[in-house]
């Protein structure tokens, strides 16, 4: 059974239902024109977006989606995505403050989130999943004629639709994503003709300008050229599983994540996936977010039916769909993943009304995190699964895009094998310290101390991963997880881009290698300045462990960004190849820390894979993890040096005014030193 095929039957089944309610809406608009009522108007464009979504599906019915023009594909989303844009959103009703403002003080950001709730039927209906569109179509009549009854519950049945997940439908949405049969996005990227430009708009998500730039681009680029890259980050993701001892007889199917206008290059891949004997899943693409504050506002919005209840039901469901589909998750390879970069920083405004989550709901956040990722563990173990991550930059970068690509490419395709030659020299210098410093230079006030485990037989053990390019693209750092106790000071980041969003003048205080204080400068208040760290870096968590320390040695990735000027738009990904990095949350070695790893050039076995929070999986495994990893990078310019301190107080520097140090990494300097010339 095929996408198509499978969809249908789901559409078959409530298609007649579905048609009277679009009547019985029609009817109920009628009803309400001429209504005064302040709600009244707020229903009405409720039903007008509905009556939208069946017109174009009706259109899409007809005419299949790359069968409209392109000039007409773009005028419908730019109208479905009208209300949100940065000109319109302060008048939307999907913004919590208009909403409060105009409709009702106490339940406004009820209103804009249910609004947000049809609006984001928008996907739905471009991939003629109807009987999603029934369900809430069906709810919003529920809503509307409660309301018009004068009864107050019309409020609690707007959260009807998000707490009643069945097992039927968590099942359908797991094979749609682990099931490569009913995957609609291979059929887009491996059957649409690229150069018709309104296969873009399949997907039902945003297009904007870095999606048909991108497409446009790669149009014209040499196929040579992506063939070749496909090629090596194809190795990469297979190398990934060798070197970490994994098995590829039976997990055949590897999740495959990419923006929209990458086809070319993911078709490429994907035909590499299949010579390899793999098969992709398509299932999840990201495309340019039409208004990032809007996205902001209704990040907490499960705040209106997070229970305990609700968190009883959902994991009793997903318990069973997920058994349901065991065959499929027992098939998952792991994540390949293509990141895009270069959208404009985001830093965002305060929105008093948006919804929040109380001291309660941040706890079964937790709890509903760490509960999902047990269930999945038991088919899809991470000891069993492998990742592989690359980036890209979108036309958004600037007028130097097609440069930058170019330089992209080739740093992605660096030789690991000479890295980690290299590298291993930086690890047999740091597998001696009881603990290294990092300073940072002028006016950045980084001082902290990361306490090393003490390794009990060196001549076969080490701390520190080296790591090439597998799993994490480009190839650039060395990495171990800390011991907590004895790690303490301050790291200072001028500006960081994490998470998809602008901390400035971030400062994180460690304590025995738990965050102790954190600010930044984002807003006037420090009260805001601490809400917003906590919100978008613990969140859901009071404090984090130091899960991860390592060092880059990318220095031509760190060439490239000074180059262009492009340092504060580039990902973690490649921002963490260029310093020292820290990452606050778990381990890199998470659910696998028993599985045996060695490094590639001297076989020795990495041995400091757990701290004094994962190790409490050995008692208590609800308190071991916190599902979170984050990584803050200290670039080479803000750094005075780092320092090894071994045993026996003696002090070798690694880093020190910016230069590589250590015997054998001389060569990591050519870039720094050729940047010395530039005027």
């Amino acid at each position: 059974m095929n996408y198509k095929q499978f969809i249908e039957i789901k559409n078959n089944a409530i298609l007649e239902s579905y048609k009277k309610d679009i009547k019985t809406l029609q009817t109920i608009k009628d009803r309400l024109n001429g209504n005064s009522a302040k709600l009244a108007k707020y229903f009405l464009n409720l039903i007008s977006k509905i009556q939208y979504f069946e017109k174009l599906n009706n259109d899409f019915e007809k005419r299949a989606i790359d069968k409209h023009s392109l000039k007409d594909l773009q005028q419908i989303n730019a109208e479905i995505d009208s209300e949100i844009s940065q000109e319109n959103y302060p008048n939307s009703f999907a913004n919590p403050k208009f909403c409060s403002d105009n409709l009702d003080q106490e339940f406004g950001a009820l209103y804009a989130f249910y609004y947000t709730s049809i609006l984001n039927l928008k996907k739905v209906v471009f991939t003629k999943k109807l009987y999603i569109v029934s369900k809430k179509v069906r709810n919003l009549i529920k809503v509307i004629e409660a309301w018009e009854k004068g009864n107050d519950d019309f409020r609690d049945l707007m959260t009807e639709v998000a707490k009643d997940q069945s097992v039927e439908e968590q099942v359908t949405s797991l094979k749609l994503s682990y099931d490569p049969d009913l995957d609609l996005n291979y059929e887009i990227v491996v059957n649409s003709d690229l150069n018709n430009l309104a296969y873009l708009y399949k997907y039902g998500v945003n297009v904007s300008d870095n999606e048909l730039k991108i497409a446009e681009f790669l149009q014209n680029y040499d196929e040579k050229k992506i063939d070749e890259l496909s090629n090596s980050i194809m190795k990469s993701y297979i190398r990934g599983i060798v070197n970490a001892n994994k098995s590829m007889d039976v997990r055949k199917n590897i999740m495959f994540i990419y923006n929209v206008g990458q086809e070319r290059i993911v078709r490429s891949i994907v035909k590499k996936m299949e010579e390899s004997g793999f098969r992709p899943l398509l299932s999840r693409v990201d495309s340019t977010a039409v208004n990032k504050q809007f996205d902001f506002d209704h990040k907490f919005d499960n705040a209106f039916y997070l229970d305990e209840k609700y968190l009883e039901d959902h994991i009793a469901t997903f318990e069973k769909a997920s058994a349901a589909v065991s065959d499929l998750l027992e098939l998952y390879s792991g994540v390949l993943y293509i990141e895009k970069f270069g959208e404009s920083n985001f830093s965002p405004e305060t929105n008093e009304k948006a919804a929040k989550l109380n001291a309660e709901q941040r706890k079964l956040s937790q709890q509903l995190r760490m509960r999902q990722t047990q269930i999945i563990e038991k088919y899809r173990p991470r000891s069993e699964t492998t990742f592989c991550i690359v980036a890209f930059p979108v036309p958004e970068i600037g007028e130097k895009f097609n440069e930058i690509f170019a330089d992209t490419v080739e740093i992605n395709m660096l030789d690991t094998d000479y890295y980690e030659k290299i590298q291993q020299n930086l690890v047999d210098v740091l597998d001696k310290a009881d603990y290294v410093e990092v300073i940072g230079k002028g006016d950045n006030k980084t001082n902290v101390k990361v306490k090393m485990p003490k390794l009990e037989n060196p001549k076969n053990q080490t701390n520190f991963f080296n790591c090439g390019a597998d799993v994490n693209i480009p190839v650039g750092e060395v990495f171990t997880s800390p011991q907590l106790t004895g790690t303490n000071g301050l790291l200072h980041v001028k500006t960081a881009f994490l998470n998809g969003l602008e901390f400035k003048n971030l400062e994180i205080e460690f304590e025995n290698g738990f965050v102790k204080n954190y600010n930044c400068t984002n807003f006037d208040k420090e009260e805001e300045n601490k809400k917003y760290i906590k919100d978008n870096l613990l969140f859901p968590h009071e404090t984090l462990p130091l899960g991860e320390f390592a060092i880059g040695t990318n220095t031509k990735a760190y060439k490239m960004a000074k180059k262009y000027d492009i340092l504060p738009l580039l990902p973690i990904l490649i921002v963490e190849k260029m310093g020292p990095h820290f990452a606050i949350g778990d381990t890199c070695y998470t659910w696998e820390e028993d599985e045996i790893m060695r490094n590639p050039i001297d076989n020795k076995e990495i041995v400091a894979k757990d701290n004094e929070k994962s190790i409490l999986r050995k008692t208590d495994i609800s308190q071991a993890y916190t599902n979170c990893h984050t990584d803050i990078t200290l670039p080479y310019e803000s750094l005075e040096r780092i320092t090894i301190v071994t045993y026996d107080n003696e002090r070798i520097d690694a880093i020190k005014d910016g230069r590589f140090v250590v015997e054998g990494t001389e060569d990591l300097n050519i870039p720094l030193i050729e940047m010395d010339g530039w005027s």
